[in-house]
């Protein structure tokens, strides 16, 4: 279909429609298949004589279009983006006839005409919508592209702002409207490309818990923080208006029940003057209509009606992105944290790229993209989800500086360079490594080698001789979100994770290019490590920074300390109690913790009822995990879902081999902590399921193993055991 798409045209509707919907009569001869590709500037969805097509919202998945005016980002950004525009191929034998048949293509603003939030700065695209598509009858002996006779009007939705939502108006259902002429809009410098990536799909069907009802408005739960919106039945007279208002959280004060708008960004206004709630509309034409948004999802738990109207149910919607793994164990805390990570991580998968928050911004933060990335690699069907979102990353980069944005795709966001933007190098590792596939790496090379030159210009002009600056006027972070006041030296963190990135570079490319000259990336690599060593190690305390939220856990993971450091961070950690750090070093300390021997200390870490640790969140009540420990902020923010990859890899001990990739030499070193008695787990790896069950009894540890492959290890109490494929069973004398 791409030879086809491209002979067609991107035709525009008019820009004083909300969300129109484009109209264009097919005359087709007697066939015998036919298909459909198809685009939008804006989300499309496709009838054909009246019939859905597809089972997929929100598309296309997102990218960058086309270039746009940056001069109103909240960051300062002058730079030159690869765009591209995603198409979608569908099968229509079934729904297309012989003869006469009308296309409709109904469009909503979705980021492309996104005008109300204002908090990343004006981030939109442009002011009109549109559509591009092509129709192959017959592989291509007839092919009807879009050409500009289409024509455009108005439909029943009446405002479909993405950060707010949707007002529907069902009196329009029916009504006649005027056609007008469409336009065409030239994209000259826009690549199109198929799609693979996974598109959102309708998840979970939730019947919600009324909780609270009073004379004028009717309030329900959830039961968990989900991604989507609620389905409903108007019931009302013409004319009578339902109003849905959707939040994380409630306060009860003297019996009333209200919801609690703080967590999903409130306080920030919106152009129109409305404070940033999501909110949908509907209006009655005095008929029973079922009905749901068409163009927005919204991220809650809660959700209030006022006005007349039956909830059908709650529809969670995100990426069709599986979980391929389970998890239980005697901890309740563990438990709790496996699944709060993964709602967390779905609810923020949309478009085929992760999000921060499924509210609040909704932007592709690389920060906490990549910490994710690795947990989601392991225990998801995440492939073609991470293939395309690598795409992005070097979509966002600057092609005359090589420099790497906070956001992919780039959306006004801040961050650093070494939180953020080292996941041009880090994510397409992680991806090789869990995967096996080491072509995202390879095909972008080019890109990562721009990108480490960016780096070492502005590790040149540093005073310091570390990586302390990047965009003159954006925000350049180090780690992010720690309990109190950030204290760890920003150039530190950005240059660690640098180290730590550029070790990763090294080790992928000696196996997947191994006539790739490492010299220059090792001189980098020891250059910088000489130089945090001299500046900020500590020969008396035997610590990096003081230790300070987690400093030493930055330079074990750079390979700049041994087990003396690690004994440091045990010690420091041990008192502490809680992860004080941000989630970049909550990753990072969980690791080394583990990697070095203290996975009582991680565990105990991790499963706190202190402010700072998971135990915290469950006793809360939280479904999904928060954007600061101490409860501030949004309550669906992933990004220190990172920790919880080593209950996997570490506690249970599900690991590879140096030189393995793709999990094609298993190692299985289980490290079960203290204060647990049992432990299982299945992945569904490259090379097949894998599955392990640990617990404790009085003659040591009781281990049973399933393995896919022959090549597998067994380490324990310094032995090794070579495995073959199929079940063992063994009892570990501690």
């Amino acid at each position: 279909m791409d030879k086809y798409i491209k002979m067609a045209k991107m035709v525009l509707a008019r820009e004083d429609i909300a969300s129109p919907i484009i109209v264009k009569h097919i005359n087709a001869p007697d066939f015998t298949s036919a298909k459909i590709a198809i685009t939008a500037l804006g989300f499309f969805t496709l009838y054909i004589n009246n019939k859905r097509v597809g089972e997929d919202y929100f598309t296309p998945v997102l990218s960058i279009a086309h270039a746009r005016d940056t001069s109103g980002f909240l960051y300062p950004s002058d730079e030159e983006y690869t765009y591209r525009l995603y198409y979608h191929t569908y099968d229509i034998t079934n729904l297309l006839s012989e003869g006469d048949n009308l296309l409709e293509v109904h469009l909503g603003d979705g980021f492309y005409r996104q005008w109300e939030r204002r908090a990343e700065g004006d981030t939109s695209f442009g002011s009109r919508l549109g559509t591009q598509f092509a129709i192959s009858i017959d592989d291509g002996e007839l092919v009807l592209c879009s050409d500009g006779n289409e024509k455009c009007r108005q439909s029943f939705v009446t405002y479909s702002q993405l950060f707010v939502g949707e007002h529907q108006d069902m009196r329009l259902l029916d009504k006649d409207f005027p056609l007008y002429p469409t336009e065409i809009l030239s994209l000259p410098h826009t690549l199109l490309a198929e799609s693979n990536a996974p598109t959102d799909k309708l998840a979970l069907k939730i019947a919600p818990k009324s909780i609270y009802k009073d004379d004028e408005r009717q309030i329900f739960d959830t039961g968990a923080n989900i991604s989507g919106f609620v389905r409903i039945r108007l019931t009302g007279a013409e004319g009578d208006k339902v109003t849905l208002r959707f939040a994380e959280n409630i306060d009860i004060i003297d019996g009333k029940c209200n919801l609690n708008f703080t967590s999903i960004g409130d306080v920030y206004v919106c152009t129109s003057g409305i404070p940033q709630i999501m909110q949908d509309e509907f209006i009655s034409d005095g008929k029973d209509r079922e009905t749901a948004p068409c163009f927005v999802w919204h991220g809650f738990r809660y959700f209030e009606v006022v006005g007349e109207c039956e909830i059908v149910r709650v529809e969670a919607v995100y990426s069709s992105v599986d979980v391929t793994a389970s998890f239980d164990s005697s901890s309740q805390e563990l438990n709790w944290l496996i699944d709060a990570s993964w709602r967390t991580i779905l609810d923020n998968m949309h478009l085929s790229f992760p999000s921060d928050c499924p509210h609040r911004e909704r932007l592709g933060y690389t920060g906490d993209g990549q910490v994710v990335a690795p947990l989601a690699m392991l225990t998801m069907d995440s492939r073609e989800f991470y293939r395309k979102w690598i795409e992005d990353i070097f979509d966002s980069q600057d092609i005359r500086s090589g420099h790497i944005g906070h956001t992919a795709p780039v959306g006004g966001g801040g961050g650093g360079p070494g939180g953020w933007g080292m996941a041009a190098i880090t994510v397409p590792c992680s991806y090789y490594k869990y995967f096996g596939d080491s072509s995202p790496l390879l095909s972008h090379l080019d890109g990562i080698e721009g990108w480490i030159s960016y780096l070492m210009r502005r590790v040149e002009a540093s005073p310091l001789g570390l990586l302390d600056s990047e965009e003159e006027g954006g925000w350049c972070l180090g780690d992010w979100a720690a309990l109190d006041e950030m204290e760890i030296p920003m150039p530190y963190v950005n240059t660690c994770l640098l180290i730590r990135a550029l070790h990763m570079l090294a080790h992928c490319l000696e196996f997947a290019l191994p006539s790739y000259e490492l010299s220059d990336i090792f001189a980098i690599i020891n250059r910088l490590s000489s130089r945090v060593i001299e500046i900020y190690y500590n020969h008396e305390l035997r610590s990096f920074c003081g230790g300070v939220q987690g400093a030493d856990a930055f330079a074990l993971a750079a390979n700049l300390g041994g087990e003396e450091l690690a004994s440091s961070l045990a010690e420091r950690y041990k008192r502490v109690g809680v992860i004080d750090c941000g989630f970049l070093g909550a990753d990072l300390l969980i690791e080394q913790l583990v990697r070095w021997g203290y996975a009582d200390i991680a565990f105990s870490l991790l499963t706190s009822h202190c402010i700072g640790s998971f135990g915290y969140l469950m006793d809360k009540g939280a479904t999904t995990l928060w954007e600061y420990m101490n409860g501030n902020g949004s309550h669906c923010h992933p990004m220190f879902s990172a920790c919880s990859r080593q209950i996997f890899e570490g506690f249970l001990g599900i690991s590879q081999r140096e030189d393995s990739f793709g999990f094609a030499r298993l190692i299985i070193k289980p490290r079960l902590p203290e204060g647990v008695a049992r432990m299982s787990a299945s992945l569904l790896l490259p090379i097949g399921e894998l599955s392990i069950a640990i617990s404790r009894t009085d003659r040591g540890e009781e281990l049973e193993l399933s393995i896919p492959e022959n090549d597998t290890v067994l380490q324990y109490n310094n032995e090794e055991v070579l495995l073959t494929k199929g079940t063992h069973r063994y009892i570990i004398i501690l």
